[in-house]
């Protein structure tokens, strides 16, 4: 929940799209097969990151929620609602995704132990608006997990910074984290390093807003992991 006072101003929305759970079966399958994009678990719509088509099950990662004010980019957002991460498959040794949302997202838990290492915030993540994807190497952003096992990886969420894939059979992935324009937020500072879920296509801009913009949001409240399925989003007049 949020407040704003603004006059007229063009506003976008992006609603997001829940991760999935699914099995792939492929017709020709090989480890390297499932790390191919049309092979993966699609993250859901606003920066969820895919997961591997693993044969026993993968889940990738949900979207974001976000308005933007002026231009329909990542750059314009002013409030935005992280996506939670997705799950490796459901073996003994599965590992759940940590909940999107926050100043600071979740991690994800290995094996039923929580590992809070590699964490999507205000000012750093995987990405600028998106979460990481599996790949059959270590992560491509070096501040990611630099080792990588080539199974059942599970995509990370999708947040105003996106979260980091684990790179492991018994781990979940990151959730994205939340964000809103208000007078304590963490502004990145300078050009902004804005990537695709495989860290790949850089854009780089500087953040359109500042807290003199008169977009400024009060009475902000945040609350991570009470929401399931794709985002919803009521704003009111």
């Amino acid at each position: 929940m949020a407040t704003l006072t603004v006059s007229l101003v063009q506003i976008f929305a992006t609603i997001s799209g829940q991760g999935q759970y699914k099995i792939i079966n492929l017709p020709q399958y090989t480890t390297h097969n499932s790390f191919i994009k049309k092979n993966m678990v699609p993250g859901g719509y606003g920066g969820g990151g895919s997961s591997s088509g693993w044969y026993t099950g993968t889940g990738s990662g949900g979207g974001q929620t976000a308005v933007k004010f002026v231009n329909n980019d990542l750059f314009h957002r002013v409030i935005v609602s992280g996506g939670g991460g997705g799950t490796d498959d459901g073996n003994d040794d599965d590992g759940t995704g940590g909940a999107g949302g926050n100043l600071v997202a979740q991690g994800w838990f290995a094996n039923g132990n929580y590992v809070g290492n590699y964490l999507a915030k205000s000012d750093s993540g995987f990405s600028f608006g998106q979460g990481e994807a599996a790949i059959d190497a270590k992560s491509r952003n070096s501040k990611g997990v630099q080792s990588y096992d080539m199974n059942d990886i599970a995509g990370a969420g999708g947040g105003w910074f996106g979260g980091f894939a684990s790179h492991s059979p018994i781990s979940g992935a990151g959730g994205g984290s939340s964000w809103a324009l208000t007078e304590d937020a963490v502004i990145p500072p300078g050009v902004i390093d804005a990537r695709d879920e495989f860290y790949e296509n850089p854009v780089m801009k500087n953040y359109a807003f500042t807290k003199t913009s008169g977009f400024l949001f009060f009475d902000v409240q945040h609350a991570a992991g009470v929401w399931q399925g794709n985002g919803k989003l009521i704003i009111t007049f």
